[in-house]
């Protein structure tokens, strides 16, 4: 059974896991440019990061089986200063149009209380409804804040989603030109009203197979994505194929199998393969 992995951090996956992953028929990735990079300190760094997964990665990962690797490109809202969003924006427009380039992300919020982070994700919402491309929506992780530190007041994931919510819908932009990512039982119940693609990351800090199984046996396959994450805390570098046999063995139809790992993500980011 052929799959597709929507949100497969490139960098951090070992050869020979991607190896592992091409035998298992997971031959397409999307990559979505980091969000969180606190040593990039200059947009050449940032082009560099683009470059890279579309010629250096991308051949890399032909060699064991992942044929097709695309990008999504972000403005990243940890690391570089607003001072040069709009140039950042503009290094973004030189590569939406390429070939394998296609759409906007990561890019989302964690917290309600920076404002840093409310600014990026507003520019790269607009961004993307300026091009009428897919946005990958970063939305809180199910279990735990990635900031060591953090006051836990800063990281209530419910006042996110609903932030996040309200600027999407705001911004006019399409949902069924939206992914929002990294869903649990909770912001599932609300993302579900807004209409667009719910992306299911199983890995360590987001959501288990046997989770993705009760999600699809409540609301069906038709909107679902399952993607690995595969990149804050790891552990998320067998989990398409994992969740694959998950549902077989809760005797989920292929048919809706397929939707969840395949068809679903080749119809949001119109992918030619």
């Amino acid at each position: 059974m052929r799959m597709i992995d929507t949100h497969f951090h490139i960098g951090v996956i070992p050869h020979e896991w991607q190896h592992i992953l091409g035998l298992c028929e997971l031959d397409t990735v999307i990559v979505p440019s980091d969000q969180m990079i606190p040593d990039y300190s200059t947009l050449d760094m940032v082009k560099d990061h683009y470059d890279r997964i579309l010629t250096e990665k991308t051949e890399n990962a032909h060699d064991f089986g992942i044929f097709n690797v695309f990008l999504a490109v972000t403005y990243p809202m940890w690391g570089l200063p607003l001072t040069l969003l709009d140039k950042g924006i503009e290094l973004m427009g030189q590569y939406v149009g390429k070939p394998r380039v296609v759409g906007v992300g990561e890019a989302g919020m964690d917290t309600v209380t920076v404002e840093h982070e409310e600014v990026v994700f507003k520019a790269m919402v607009n961004f993307a409804k300026e091009h009428r491309v897919p946005i990958i929506v970063h939305t809180p992780p199910p279990r735990h804040s990635p900031y060591l530190g953090r006051e836990k007041s800063d990281y209530d994931k419910r006042k996110v989603m609903e932030r996040i919510l309200k600027i999407l819908v705001t911004s006019g932009i399409d949902p069924k030109k939206v992914i929002l990512d990294h869903l649990n039982k909770e912001t599932l119940e609300m993302a579900w009203g807004y209409g667009s693609w719910l992306g299911l990351s199983c890995c360590l800090d987001k959501l288990s197979g046997p989770e993705i199984v009760s999600f699809y046996r409540e609301y069906g396959p038709d909107r679902f994505i399952v993607n690995s994450e595969w990149g804050f805390s790891g552990g998320g570098n067998r989990s398409v194929p994992k969740v694959v046999v998950d549902l077989k063995a809760a005797n989920a139809p292929l048919e809706d199998i397929q939707k969840m790992v395949f068809y679903n993500a080749k119809t949001l980011f119109s992918l030619p393969i």
